[in-house]
Parts: structure tokens; C-alpha cells; sequence
């Protein structure tokens, strides 16, 4: 059953990109994974919730209108991952070639992360910069953050 979550890095991630849906396990100090019987919200955990990896790549689709598509070749004994956005406009990434469905599906996963948190990591960028200069045109120039 554990095969079926996100690793805990992941959740880490994911919770960093804004991923707040209900799930069934979650993890401890430890990294340890803990599965529920009912469901966890992610506000009553001070532990990152361990989201099924399905909820995950819901999330991508979307919030951010990323999906995936994992192909294999015919007579090829590899699966590869590509990711698309939704509009077919922003992204064709290919993550790579992989023995299993499964590796090249935690491997989309993590793309995926990757993808978005250099997005986010952009954004807040130039959401700074943004500051600064609406600052420097007010004559102010002692930023807190």
C-alpha cells in the first residue's frame, strides 16, 4: 500500500506548492509513513500529509494545468515520461527512460516538482523586484522580509 503515496520529500514539496487536499496518511519526524483509516486533513497536521500520488498529479492538472504521459515502444523494454501542459503551449519536457511504469511515473512526479518550484521560485522573484522598484519610487528603501 505504501507504493501507492508520495515519498516524503515529495510531500514536502507539494506542500510548498500549495497542495492542501485530504489524504490518508502522512508523515512523521522520521520520515516515517503513517497510514489512516479515515481521512487526515491537512490542517489538523503539523506533519506533512503523505498525499496518494493519483491526488498529486490531479493537483498538477489542475492548478498548474500540467499532465504527463508515460509511453513505451512498441518492441522497447523502456517507459517514457513526457509532461505537457494542458494548452500544449508551455512545456513538452521529457524526464527520462525507465525499466518500470512505476519508476517512470515517480520520475513525472518529481519533474513535475521540479518544474513548478523553479516557476514559484521565479515568480516570487519577480514579485520582489517588483517591491523594490514600487519602493524606490516612493522614496522607500527598507525592505523586511
Amino acid at each position: 500500500m505504501e507504493k501507492e503515496f508520495c515519498t516524503y520529500e515529495q510531500s514536502l514539496a507539494l506542500r510548498e506548492l500549495g497542495f492542501n487536499e485530504p489524504s490518508f496518511g502522512y508523515y512523521i519526524r522520521n520520515k516515517r509513513l503513517i497510514i489512516e483509516d479515515g481521512i487526515i486533513y491537512i490542517n489538523d497536521l503539523l506533519e506533512p500529509s503523505a498525499p496518494l500520488i493519483q491526488q498529486a498529479f490531479r493537483f498538477f492538472r489542475e492548478k498548474y494545468g500540467l499532465y504527463f504521459i508515460i509511453e513505451q515502444e512498441p518492441g522497447a523494454f523502456l517507459f517514457e515520461c513526457t509532461i505537457r501542459s494542458t494548452n500544449d503551449y508551455f512545456i513538452k519536457n521529457r524526464a527520462g527512460y525507465y525499466k518500470t511504469y512505476e519508476e517512470a511515473q515517480q520520475a513525472c512526479l518529481d519533474k513535475l516538482i521540479e518544474l513548478e518550484t523553479v516557476q514559484h521560485k521565479k515568480q516570487k522573484y519577480i514579485a520582489l523586484t517588483d517591491l523594490m522598484k514600487a519602493d524606490e519610487s516612493d522614496g522607500l528603501y527598507d525592505l523586511d522580509i
